[in-house]
């Protein structure tokens, strides 16, 4: 129960530090607006008028203002959204117990010629 708990508050934390919140939101401003607009506009206007950003709705605005106060009392400049994300893609258990090299792997040594080093074989003579 406690490591389920440990892992959901992970999850959380992980969530808020890429904006995860804010992405959440945008969303359902989006499908909040385009429901209040296809009605009187149709589907493909209400669309439209929603991702060009001339008509922005109430929570468009707030979470503007969340976006640049945060920005605001940044120390740290601000990165961009995918390139927090990019850690997340690595595999916990490679970040905290980096593979080991085994001892009978050999070293990659250039002493030793291989079979692929030799002489680009020729394709065979034409025949006339």
């Amino acid at each position: 129960m406690l490591q389920l708990l440990a892992r959901l508050l992970l999850l959380l934390a992980a969530v808020v530090v890429v904006e995860g919140h804010l992405m959440i939101g945008q969303s359902v401003a989006w499908l909040t607006m385009i429901t209040d607009r296809a009605p009187t506009h149709g589907l493909q206007d209400s669309i439209e008028t929603t991702f060009s950003g001339k008509n922005p709705c109430e929570i468009c605005y707030l979470l503007q203002t969340e976006r640049s106060r945060h920005r605001e009392h940044s120390s740290i400049p601000e990165a961009a959204t995918m390139a927090k994300m990019i850690p997340l893609r690595v595999p916990a258990a490679s970040l905290l117990f980096p593979p080991a090299r085994f001892p009978h792997t050999p070293p990659f040594s250039t002493s030793v010629k291989s079979q692929w080093q030799g002489d680009i074989p020729h394709p065979p003579p034409w025949v006339v």
